[in-house]
């Protein structure tokens, strides 16, 4: 028997992760811009390629790098050496 260790083992066989990923999509109609101040996303942005969803499965959004006792979690990926584009863009422009 294999025996969890926090989020990590949960993280590599859920075949459900999408769930909650999705469910902290905003739809068009949950956001109302009239008398609202608008903000630009225009310039440099960092991004990655996670073809085996493996941030997606880690739950990255949340940014979790350590448990309640301090122990490091294993981190597949490093924000700090994503790779930059200018935004808007698409990052299919910039690699293969």
């Amino acid at each position: 028997m294999v025996e969890e260790v926090g989020n990590f083992q949960e993280g590599i066989h859920a075949t459900n992760y999408w769930n909650n990923y999705l469910s902290n999509k905003f739809q068009n109609s949950d956001i109302a811009l009239y008398g609202r101040e608008v903000e630009s996303l225009n310039g440099k942005w960092q991004y990655g390629i996670d073809q085996y969803d493996t941030c997606l499965r880690q739950k990255w959004w949340e940014e979790h790098y350590f448990d309640e006792e301090g122990r490091a979690f294993p981190i597949d990926w490093s924000f700090d050496t994503w790779e930059n584009m200018s935004v808007p863009s698409n990052w299919n422009m910039y690699d293969e």
